[in-house]
């Protein structure tokens, strides 16, 4: 709104008198219930450098039936589809280019003489591009109805039973819960690999809350569910965890040794009979570089850094889970000096974590598994976007 509505249409400064660094931002359809925007003198009572913002809305014209709409009966929308780039040809050839033609035709004659140019001019050249636009787009990709509902002013969608009471919510809440647990878990795929005979199953992104665990029969779980999670989260995200078969539990001594640390677990097995027979297994989930859960990747190696170095003289370790890495090809150990298998790549598109993983493998005298197996070696994350290796023991 700064510099086009009320007092302010100027464009007054904001900040130390001299930029403007603080807007008041709205919808298009809200712009005719403003009454008045303006910036106030600056005032050290407010803050140390900002100016104060004022915006005064005329609310009286909203009548209540606009805010409260019926669900069941709804509103039916008409949306574009998709953009699919594959179609590009096809939207380039659905341009109508008479109306282009005209188009730029108009715009040659403004720009002669620029001064007759207005806002007014401008909308309905921007309107005009717009319509061609989004012609092409309708007649290459389609339509399709989605039915909306209206929303209150509690922020959330009316139920207009009487039986739908808070008990009601919060057993919804629990069904869903368990049905994503069931899909993500439960699933005939998961039943089948534990039908193998899988001694240790590692879990990544649990997404378990505060002290839940996951119960499969003839195994024990040891987990670290995320603590840090937003106080609105209806459900968890992140954690680590391991599946250990019941079995081994009469041969070893299973202890969880770390988990202070979001996203790294460490677990000892120790020999029943020989305490001093021991070998580790840490799980791990790294957050994709560009999330809201990114971490400092740096700080994370280092960590895993610390516990290795832990770890008694000549016990095994074993460390696997999403590390959000994609090696591709580059080489995960010291040429020369280390003599290893070839690794057989499938993934051959890079990331900015591939590099410090590999670095970081050197550095704890350890290589990647993947690749290395060739009796069974594949893509770790299959998408309808592609697929990619992002899983790595």
């Amino acid at each position: 709104m700064n510099g086009r509505i009320g007092n302010d249409e100027v464009g007054k400064p904001t900040s130390k008198n001299t930029s403007v660094v603080d807007y008041a931002i709205s919808t298009a359809d809200v712009l005719y219930l403003v009454e008045n925007f303006d910036v106030l003198p600056f005032s050290s009572l407010f803050s140390d450098i900002h100016c104060p913002l004022e915006l005064v809305l005329n609310c009286s014209n909203i009548k209540q039936s606009n805010v409260n709409i019926n669900v069941e009966s709804g509103e039916n929308n008409t949306y574009i589809g998709k953009w699919n780039h594959d179609q590009v040809n096809e939207y380039k050839e659905n341009l109508d280019k008479e109306s282009i033609s005209q188009l730029l035709s108009f715009i040659m004659t403004k720009t002669e003489n620029v001064q007759n140019v207005d806002k007014n001019t401008i909308d309905e050249i921007v309107n005009e591009i717009r319509d061609v636009l989004l012609n092409s787009a309708r007649n290459t990709f389609g339509e399709f109805v989605q039915k909306t509902y209206g929303f209150d002013y509690t922020g959330g969608k009316q139920n207009h039973r009487d039986w739908f009471n808070t008990e009601c919510r919060r057993e919804r809440r629990a069904f869903r819960k368990s049905k994503r647990l069931y899909k993500r878990y439960g699933s005939r795929i998961f039943k089948e690999r534990l039908r193998r005979s899988l001694h240790i199953i590692g879990l990544a992104e649990t997404h378990l809350v505060g002290e839940n665990t996951i119960n499969i029969d003839g195994y024990k779980w040891y987990g670290n569910n995320r603590k840090l999670i937003h106080v609105r989260a209806r459900a968890g995200s992140g954690g680590v965890g391991l599946l250990v078969k019941n079995d081994i539990h009469s041969q070893f001594n299973v202890v969880k040794v770390d988990a202070t640390t979001d996203g790294i677990l460490w677990v000892q097995f120790s020999e029943i009979n020989n305490q001093d027979n021991c070998f580790f297994v840490c799980v791990v989930y790294l957050p994709p570089e560009h999330s809201a859960r990114s971490v400092n990747i740096h700080d994370f190696f280092d960590t895993l850094m610390s516990n290795i170095y832990t770890i008694p003289n000549g016990s095994p370790f074993y460390l696997c889970g999403d590390w959000n890495s994609r090696v591709s090809d580059i080489e995960d150990y010291i040429q020369g000096i280390d003599f290893l298998p070839e690794r057989n790549v499938v993934d051959f598109t890079p990331n900015s974590y591939g590099d410090l993983f590999c670095e970081f493998l050197s550095n704890i005298n350890c290589c990647i598994l993947n690749g290395r197996n060739f009796i069974n070696n594949d893509y770790t994350l299959c998408q309808p976007e592609g697929h990619r290796s992002l899983t790595i023991a």
